[in-house]
């Protein structure tokens, strides 16, 4: 009888061994397709020939090192079927950290990026990309989000009515994005970004709509705007979503907890927050506790936490904490804080974070 564990054969042992010590080895037509980069009747089909070649992850990098991002960021801005496969061949390319640094340092690369994904003489597929690789080097650069006001507007438009593939979802990124800096936060509100925010939380681009309301959720004045559509935060926690959206949503809920009257009201919610809890995602599970202790505080300035600030919050917690397996009573405070991730600072809601926009579960590039 044939074992059907294949993969224990020692034949079949030796070949994934080799093939894993396997030395990639460099496509012998990519320097010359990189220095046809630089000329008008080559530079369009190089780029595309470059795209195709690192596709295959095992020579990214030698298309990398070669000098092919940089001969596609000069390529931005001119002819509209170069700077269609420019924008596709960075895409591929922007996986690199190296890469991103490299485009994030390019002389008004937001600015070409945005005229690019808004030109309606270059295909979709180009404008797709372009506006996926400035979503991408926005949300890895905060000093290039910082520097990028001007990409508010369109990209609500794009959110609004998105006429190139992935449109929203990117729209949704960029503003994550922007939404992380300060200064933006006044012009988002003023935009009417945050209804916009909201009604598409209901879509696939969830997780950075979420994430931006998170990030205007931070700031008192932002704050309230973001107040009135607590509800449809509070609507997606009830989904079966990613542990990103379900990170990002509650901790938008969390900042909104600042307020004294939100906090009493989201009192009423608190059951939402125990299937974060329950989580096997260790983000979620923090994220969750850190709202359940900011409604467990006392009114007023008072940094002392109530076990039962009102008696159907105590009890909504203890009937949904028992269905859920999670401790009740006393133990139930024990667990929140010992999941809370902070045991000097608890209830602070996010103020230390590791991401870069201030959420662990967003720290990795899409």
């Amino acid at each position: 009888m044939v074992s059907s564990c294949a993969s224990d054969h020692p034949s079949k042992k030796r070949r994934q061994s080799s093939e894993q010590d396997t030395v990639a080895v460099k496509h012998p037509d990519i320097d010359e397709l990189v220095k046809a980069m630089s000329g008008m009747r080559t530079r369009t089909s190089a780029c595309r020939r470059l795209r195709d070649i690192a596709d295959l992850e095992s020579q990214r990098d030698f298309v990398v090192t070669a000098g092919a991002p940089a001969a596609a960021l000069r390529l931005l801005g001119g002819p509209k079927a170069a700077s269609s496969a420019a924008a596709q061949l960075l895409e591929t390319l922007v996986t690199s950290a190296e890469v991103r640094r490299t485009c994030s340092a390019f002389g008004g690369i937001s600015k070409l990026l945005a005229e690019a994904a808004a030109d309606a003489g270059i295909d979709k597929t180009g404008r797709s990309s372009a506006v996926a690789v400035l979503a991408t080097l926005l949300f890895t650069s905060p000093q290039l989000a910082a520097s990028s006001a001007f990409v508010i507007h369109p990209a609500i438009t794009l959110l609004r009515a998105p006429d190139i593939p992935r449109g929203r979802e990117c729209a949704a990124k960029i503003l994550a994005s922007l939404a992380g800096v300060e200064a933006h936060a006044t012009t988002m509100v003023d935009s009417g970004a945050v209804l916009d925010l909201a009604a598409a939380l209901s879509g696939p681009e969830q997780r950075w709509a979420a994430l931006a309301l998170r990030q205007l959720a931070r700031g008192a004045e932002a704050r309230k705007a973001v107040i009135p559509v607590h509800a449809a935060l509070v609507e997606l926690l009830k989904l079966e979503i990613t542990p990103a959206a379900r990170v990002a949503a509650t901790e938008a809920l969390g900042f909104l907890a600042e307020d004294e009257e939100m906090r009493l009201h989201l009192r009423r919610e608190a059951a939402v927050f125990l299937r974060g809890l329950s989580s096997q995602d260790p983000y979620c599970q923090e994220a969750a506790s850190r709202v359940l202790l900011r409604l467990l505080l006392n009114s007023g300035e008072s940094s002392e936490y109530d076990e039962a600030p009102t008696k159907d919050f105590a009890q909504a917690l203890a009937d949904q904490a028992a269905l859920r397996a999670l401790p009740t009573g006393p133990a139930f405070l024990q667990h929140l804080q010992a999941t809370s991730g902070n045991e000097e600072k608890r209830i602070e809601a996010g103020r230390t974070r590791r991401g870069p926009l201030g959420s662990p579960s967003h720290a990795a590039c899409d």
